[in-house]
């Protein structure tokens, strides 16, 4: 019988890293699972709908977006959980799509990249709260995908993860910090490496990447800058665009090679938002000296064909985390602008943890000073990085263990799905 899994915390639009996470599942899971569905619970259904099936994926797409979450889903799961509680039917409650999916879940899988952090705005710090609450409200088993937590000093978040987490079936943590914070704060977990790792390029992905970046005299430099990373150093009277911009002139100026400029997240918003980096890459591009010599990828690839066109590249300099991963994965040597701990513990497992400069220490000249550093060591910094990839992908492995075990000793028996919303549902009690 079917096996039904849903995800939370990514879109397969707009944020390619949490689409690349999505994508793992829908590869890996059908070969341990054999017949599994995926509903993927997003806030861009819409977008998630027309790219997936792009990929031609098997997933669905089904919406929980962000103000749906707080005003319907959440109050009527507190309803649901009362009538649990009281014996009484409840599975009339659970009308919305996002409810639905839910309910006949066999497993949720949240696949944030980073929850419960100080680092958050207290918005998502909230949102994420209220993703884990209404699962574990209608009785469904939860596994958290490896993923940053922590540190849990503030006040708000201390007691949103303290409410939360203990009641998660499986928590994989990433990276020797998130594991730190976790122990500290009390916190049962698995380590493992990020569930990215394990995305499977389709050929599709390598030739079209290979038709956007073509072979030629010289290799290919990334750029994918993060419009995360521009709000932080806007808000600290930092020019990430200049910076990146007259990197970018440095770079055209030595002349040994060519630049790619792209956006590893999009969004079709009519505002520029924290997911669509496509503005600060058309920012930069506006304020290089001469644009007519950088390849400006102004497009909504998928994150396959992402990770291809970083696998053409002979380095790349990012923001994103998981361009970054994408460029591990496919053993291309990376130079990352960040702002958090989750770049450099994923790093150090590839011994890569001099790569990173800290968004508040942004210069051109420190950006070019760290690539030429990575390009005199192009060989040694490749060779190091395939080295490393075979254990991090075993790592990244022990996310499906994790499922696999999960649903072992939690799921309801395989069965058809139930044909009317009142049919009984083995579950668990809140």
């Amino acid at each position: 019988m079917t096996l039904r899994i849903a995800t939370l915390g990514a879109a397969y639009s707009a944020n390619k890293g949490a689409a690349s996470m999505v994508q793992a599942l829908v590869d890996q899971l059908p070969a341990r699972l054999d017949d599994v569905e995926i509903d993927v619970l997003s806030t861009y259904p819409g977008p998630d709908a027309d790219a997936l099936a792009r990929a031609k994926s098997p997933a669905r797409a089904v919406s929980l977006r962000a103000p749906e979450l707080a005003t319907i889903v959440v109050p009527l799961a507190l309803v649901a959980a009362v009538l649990r509680l009281a014996r009484l039917p409840w599975g009339w409650v659970c009308r919305p799509p996002a409810l639905a999916s839910l309910r006949r879940a066999d497993l949720v899988v949240d696949v944030s990249g980073i929850s419960y952090s100080d680092s958050r705005h207290v918005t998502f710090g909230v949102y994420g709260f209220l993703l884990n609450l209404v699962p574990w409200l209608l009785g469904r088993p939860q596994v958290k995908a490896s993923q940053a937590m922590g540190p849990f000093r503030t006040p708000l978040n201390r007691v949103l993860a303290r409410l939360a987490l203990p009641r998660i079936d499986s928590i994989v943590s990433r990276g020797d910090q998130t594991a730190a914070h976790l122990d500290r704060f009390g916190i049962a977990h698995t380590p493992a490496d990020d569930l990215a790792f394990l995305m499977a390029v389709p050929e599709s992905a390598t030739a079209r990447a290979a038709e956007l970046l073509p072979d030629g005299d010289h290799p290919w430099i990334g750029v994918a800058p993060s419009a995360v990373v521009d709000g932080f150093c806007v808000a600290n009277d930092i020019d990430y665009v200049g910076e990146l911009a007259a990197f970018v002139d440095r770079l055209v100026d030595v002349g040994d090679h060519r630049v790619a400029l792209f956006a590893h997240s999009t969004s079709t918003a009519p505002l520029p938002t924290r997911l669509d980096d496509r503005p600060v890459c058309q920012a930069v591009l506006d304020r290089v000296s001469d644009p007519d010599r950088v390849t400006f990828v102004d497009l909504d690839l998928l994150p396959t064909e992402l990770r291809a066109v970083i696998a053409r590249c002979d380095l790349l300099v990012t923001s994103r985390f998981h361009a970054m991963v994408s460029a591990l994965a496919v053993a291309t040597p990376v130079v990352v602008v960040g702002w958090s701990h989750k770049y450099g513990e994923v790093l150090d497992r590839f011994g890569q943890h001099d790569v990173v400069i800290d968004y508040a220490d942004l210069t051109a000249a420190g950006i070019a000073e760290r690539v030429e550093r990575v390009r005199d060591e192009h060989g040694e910094r490749a060779d190091a990085i395939a080295a490393g990839l075979p254990a991090v992908v075993a790592s990244a492995t022990r996310n499906l263990d994790e499922i696999e075990a999960v649903l072992a000793t939690t799921s309801r028996p395989r069965r058809p799905p139930p044909t009317s919303p009142d049919a009984p549902v083995q579950e668990r009690t809140p």
